[in-house]
């Protein structure tokens, strides 16, 4: 069952556990010295930087909402794959792979989505890097579940959680279980309440991390699943208070989401 979940914290500080701009800037750490050292791949970061307008919210908010751009992510592991595989760059490789294979799942080439993402897992652990790989994994058991493999897809989502546990990377950890949260709504052997489970997990560790970007997230699916099933729960309430904690990004596709779910819920309970 989920823990308790914390209080949030008050005002609008960035999560404590963010990571660094250069994590943000190289989506999975800190590349090696042969990587930061040529100028392209630094234009290349220079060029998703710019790209992520929500800084302001901390680099996981900011790399959240870079995926929800099918097209910049796109061209972003396309890019970064072509001149990554010029210069023989196993790292970048690796990053580009994630990127597209993200993208293949999402634009409904689960089986191409796991290709890319097993490689890219592959290469990079050929480098040594252990940085990323739970949420990786957790992108890898998505798109088993979209490939109709549900076991592997519950298995790799346990990998990612423990993976996250034992390695202390664990600010990944609520969007891993939005996400585990999600297979499971889906999932025609398991109930509605063990997906809630997940995502009440979800919510009670952004909040226990201080990521608000992420607690909104799972919030949102919460209240789609409560939606959904007819659930006693006051999810409204849950999503209000999370979203009035946001002082800026009003744009950012998340709060644009919420703004809209809440806004449809007021339209229905005022209906006769």
């Amino acid at each position: 069952m989920p823990e308790t979940m914390p209080p949030r914290p008050s005002g609008s500080r960035r999560s404590k556990n963010c990571c660094g701009e250069g994590e943000l800037v190289a989506v999975a750490g800190a590349p090696g010295a042969e990587a930061t050292s040529d100028d392209g791949v630094e234009r290349l970061a220079a060029a998703r930087r710019r790209s992520i307008e929500t800084s302001h919210i901390g680099p996981v908010a900011g790399l959240g909402e870079m995926l929800r751009d099918q097209a910049e992510v796109a061209r972003l592991g396309s890019e970064l794959t072509r001149y990554a595989n010029e210069r023989e760059l196993p790292y970048w490789q690796a990053l580009g792979h994630f990127l597209e294979g993200w993208h293949a799942r999402h634009s409904g080439r689960p089986s191409d989505s796991i290709a890319r993402l097993q490689r890219g897992l592959e290469l990079w652990q050929q480098t040594g890097s252990r940085v990323f790989r739970p949420v990786c994994l957790a992108f890898l058991a998505d798109a088993y579940a979209a490939d109709h493999q549900p076991q592997l897809a519950r298995v790799t989502f346990e990998e990612a959680l423990k993976i996250a546990a034992d390695t202390g990377e664990r600010w990944a950890e609520p969007e891993i279980h939005r996400l585990f949260g999600d297979f499971l709504s889906s999932d025609k052997d398991s109930s509605p309440s063990a997906a809630i489970a997940r995502y009440e997990q979800a919510i009670a560790t952004a909040r226990k991390q201080g990521s608000r970007s992420l607690e909104l997230r799972a919030t949102m699916s919460l209240a789609r699943i409560v939606l959904e099933t007819g659930a006693a729960m006051p999810w409204r309430e849950q999503l209000s208070d999370i979203y009035q904690s946001f002082s800026e990004g009003w744009n950012t596709t998340d709060l644009k989401d919420a703004r809209a779910l809440l806004a449809a819920e007021a339209v229905r309970q005022a209906e006769p």
